[in-house]
């Protein structure tokens, strides 16, 4: 490799170290499409989150999107217990003495 440029010394890494990873993490591919005025703000988050890595910022957004998705399921138990709370007449000031007694498996108030 002797009197070859700086950039093929690293596209010969970039292309060694892309070997052992496919190798040691087995992947997938999948196929997705993307509309054309899409393809310029896929290209700048691809970018940023994934070094130009399409599958490295895949991985990133999949953690991200499944935070998102775990939060909408906690307001929706949230907005869930605070309906069921208010038609059983219980102020949200009692629900933690009414956990309270629940865990504890004694009778409450209105048992």
């Amino acid at each position: 490799m002797v009197g070859h440029s700086a950039d093929y010394h690293l596209q010969f890494l970039a292309c060694h170290v892309q070997h052992e990873y496919n190798v040691l993490v087995p992947a997938q591919t999948l196929g997705f499409a993307v509309q054309p005025e899409d393809r310029a703000v896929l290209d700048e988050l691809v970018e940023y989150f994934g070094g130009g890595n399409r599958s490295a910022y895949l991985r990133a957004t999949l953690k991200v999107m499944k935070s998102i998705m775990i939060a909408d399921q906690l307001r929706e138990a949230q907005a869930y217990g605070q309906r069921k709370t208010a038609e059983l007449g219980i102020e949200p000031a009692d629900v933690p003495a009414h956990v309270q007694t629940f865990l504890k498996g004694s009778p409450g108030p209105d048992r």
